[in-house]
C-alpha cells in the first residue's frame, strides 16, 4: 500500500504545510476555481463544527482542481474520498490539524495555495 493510501500518514507538528513540501503542478485557472469554492464554504468567523461539516466538501474541491488541471503522474496518487475520509476520522489529530490549517487560511495567516502542498490531507502525493 503506497502512503498515500496510508490513513495513518501524518501532517507534521503545525497549523501550516510542512516546510520543504513541494506544491503540485496545477493550472492557476483549477487552482483558483478550488480556492474561491473553499473561501466560500470557509469563512474566519466560523465554528470547529462548522468547517468539520464542510471538510469533504474542501477536499472535494482540491481533488477536482488536481483531476481537471493537475499533473497526470499525481491523480493516481491522491487520496480518493474513502481515503481522506478516513485519513480525517472525527476526532483525530489529523482531522484537527486539517481544521486548523483551514483556519489559519481564512484569516489569511496561511495562504489558500497550501491546500495544494504534499503533506496536506489534502494534497498527499
Amino acid at each position: 500500500m503506497s502512503s498515500i493510501q496510508d490513513p495513518q500518514k501524518t501532517l507534521g507538528d503545525s497549523a501550516s504545510p510542512p516546510s520543504g513540501t513541494v506544491t503540485a503542478k496545477i493550472s492557476q485557472e483549477a487552482k483558483q476555481k478550488a480556492i474561491r469554492s473553499v473561501k466560500r464554504h470557509v469563512q474566519p468567523n466560523d465554528t470547529f463544527e462548522k468547517i468539520r461539516e464542510d471538510l469533504e466538501f474542501v477536499w472535494l474541491a482540491v481533488y477536482r482542481a488536481h483531476e481537471n488541471g493537475g499533473d497526470p503522474n499525481i491523480k493516481d496518487r491522491l487520496r480518493n474520498r474513502d481515503e481522506f475520509l478516513a485519513y480525517v476520522e472525527p476526532e483525530s489529530q489529523e482531522e484537527r490539524k486539517l481544521i486548523d490549517l483551514l483556519t489559519s487560511m481564512a484569516n489569511n495567516r496561511v495562504p489558500w495555495h497550501g491546500l495544494f502542498e504534499n503533506g496536506t490531507s489534502l494534497s498527499a502525493f
